[in-house]
């Protein structure tokens, strides 16, 4: 198991941002967009710990939606997740990995609006990829998600969707198939990502700075699939992230010294209070389009 693999492993929690307040931004297509978090203030020297810690950090299941997204400053738009119809496209390992993190994420989204009757399409889409995949079903019996009012209850759904996906990852290691299983990590963040940067033409300033904060975790992504840069499925994933990891650093995103703190036992960044996150609309546009780029290889 790569060392990758163990931080990677760890790294399957739920984030959820504290943010009491903040500044909306100017809609001018220069303004710069500032962020202001409410959280506790912790002194935080990055030389006490490992560079590893800091690189592994920031990554979750593909049905943890709520760490990016949040429902009180956003709303359902369809036209954001992967059409089921396309699941016939999907002939190969590489692809069908993907997609199953994307449908993941596409399933958190819409029970996370109460689209019950289309998540339902969504279950039975992630059964078929994951059987494609060679699977076993006991990893992939997800009916416990139909049963009882299992859909009037987000947090129990992303439990048991988040435990079914946990399943699969540890099957996968378990087989020696690690690079599937990164691939679904990989399909969930981009799909979760897409749907953050084109929620909103203009977004709020908490929704950009948890945008910002996805740096980390493209650094995580990046590094993660360096490991199969021998693969040529693979190879052309790599470019596209690092494109996306030219956008957010020529976007300058601003983290003031001792702004950052990270919490070594549930494995969070964090910001500390007092300090801003600062990212233009020109910027966010960037990191928009090389997101949109990549999402739509995952999903052709």
């Amino acid at each position: 198991m790569h060392k990758i693999t163990f931080y990677i492993l760890s790294a399957f929690i739920v984030f959820t941002s504290c943010v009491n307040k903040h500044k909306q931004p100017d809609n001018k297509a220069n303004a710069e967009v500032i962020v202001e978090q409410e959280l506790s203030k912790i002194e935080f020297n990055p030389t006490e710990f490992k560079s590893e810690d800091i690189v592994f950090y920031n990554l979750f299941s593909p049905v943890d939606l709520t760490y990016l997204i949040s429902k009180s400053s956003s709303y359902y738009n369809s036209s954001l997740i992967n059409p089921l119809n396309n699941i016939t496209n999907y002939t190969n390992s590489v692809q069908l990995a993907l997609n199953l993190g994307v449908y993941g994420a596409d399933f958190s989204y819409l029970t996370m609006f109460n689209q019950s009757q289309q998540a339902y399409s969504y279950i039975s889409a992630i059964q078929q990829v994951a059987q494609e995949l060679g699977i076993p079903q006991e990893y992939v019996d997800i009916e416990a998600l139909k049963e009882g009012n299992n859909f009037g209850d987000y947090s129990k759904l992303n439990d048991i969707a988040r435990e079914t996906y946990s399943g699969i990852n540890r099957y996968l290691r378990a087989s020696n198939r690690e690079l599937i299983a990164d691939l679904i990590l990989l399909g969930g963040w981009i799909e979760t990502l897409n749907i953050a940067v084109n929620m909103h033409e203009s977004p709020d300033s908490n929704l950009v700075s948890r945008i910002a904060m996805q740096q980390f975790s493209l650094n995580n992504l990046l590094n993660l699939m360096l490991n199969y840069n021998n693969e040529f499925e693979v190879a052309e994933y790599i470019i596209l992230l690092k494109k996306l990891k030219q956008a957010y650093d020529e976007s300058n995103i601003a983290f003031t010294k001792g702004s950052l703190y990270i919490d070594t036992t549930t494995r969070r960044i964090l910001l500390a209070q007092g300090h801003n996150v600062t990212l233009t609309a020109d910027k966010l546009n960037d990191i928009r389009y090389a997101t949109n780029r990549i999402r739509s290889f995952v999903v052709e």
